[in-house]
């Protein structure tokens, strides 16, 4: 990472920060540095990505484009490879939805020594983590699990160089997921258990809410039926916090929850509200969910019809 002063390595420090808090502010801060600092310093090309990481949160592409190609053009002035690499991981993620995962690595290009050892400092470090957290997906998105865990394991370590309760949750939160996705429930219950004290500690964060969702499927998966009925009724408050496309599995499991706790009544309710607001469509779930509440109830003319 280039020279920069102290006064805006702690700014660019605390945007990394907020990043994991409220990427809504991200715009209004990464404006603040680039305007602290010289035109067109590596300091100033911090503030700019910054920027478009802000812009991006908002939703706002022609703006985020134009910032994330000011930041890699002062990046590329002054040599900064950490900064060239971040605003090329930038400019790739949109295309993780649309499940080009190959072309996103290749767009990333080698990592360097990140995924074997630490970063030089915490500013790399979370540089660091951003860019093996987009790789992980990447390399899941093309079937290379063995690469991808040991991706974002290499971004928890990364993380936790920079001490940041935010940015260790978040990289503990996705691993959490990761190997839920794998049926490795031991190993999700003690990530997301991690993940979710630390979110609490950084504020709440989204990660918080992801890990403590992914700890009640764990929990389930292990068939701990009482914590899980215990967790559930802390989160069905925080139902409507998730991002939309995620609020339906999260009523199928607080609902599974509720119906092992002994709540028939609520359970359906909560079946019935996953329904109301199905985007990603797991049927699958929601009917194993639905026939194991009407065996419950003794309904076999439901399972008839």
């Amino acid at each position: 990472m280039g020279r920069v002063d102290t006064a805006l390595r702690a700014l660019i420090e605390q945007a990394w920060v907020m990043r994991y808090r409220q990427p809504q502010r991200l715009h209004a801060l990464g404006t603040a540095l680039s305007e602290a600092a010289p035109p067109h310093s590596v300091a100033w090309a911090w503030g700019a990505f910054h920027q478009a990481l802000g812009l991006r949160a908002a939703g706002d592409k022609a703006a985020e484009a134009h910032a994330a190609a000011q930041a890699a053009a002062a990046f590329a002035l002054h040599g900064d490879a950490a900064g060239q690499r971040v605003c090329r991981v930038l400019g790739a993620l949109p295309l993780l939805p649309q499940g080009r995962g190959a072309e996103v690595e290749a767009l990333i290009g080698d990592l360097g020594d990140w995924p074997n050892g630490p970063a030089a400092s915490v500013l790399e470090a979370h540089a660091a983590q951003f860019s093996l957290f987009a790789r992980a997906h990447a390399r899941s998105v093309t079937g290379r699990w063995d690469d991808s865990l040991r991706d974002r394991y290499a971004a928890l370590q990364q993380a936790r160089v920079t001490g940041d309760d935010g940015a260790i949750a978040h990289a503990l939160a996705d691993l959490a997921s990761a190997q839920a996705d794998l049926f490795n429930a031991d190993d999700a219950l003690t990530l997301a258990t991690e993940a979710a004290q630390r979110g609490e500690a950084a504020g709440r964060t989204a990660a918080w809410l992801q890990a403590a969702f992914n700890r009640l499927a764990a929990l389930q998966a292990l068939e701990r039926c009482e914590e899980a009925a215990e967790a559930a009724e802390r989160l069905l408050p925080h139902v409507d916090d998730l991002h939309e496309r995620n609020r339906e599995s999260a009523l199928i499991l607080l609902a599974r929850a509720r119906l092992h706790g002994g709540d028939a009544a609520q359970a359906q309710q909560l079946l019935d509200r996953s329904v109301q607001v199905r985007e990603v469509g797991m049927r699958a779930e929601w009917t194993l969910a639905q026939t194991e509440l009407w065996l419950q109830q003794g309904h076999a003319q439901a399972l008839q019809a």
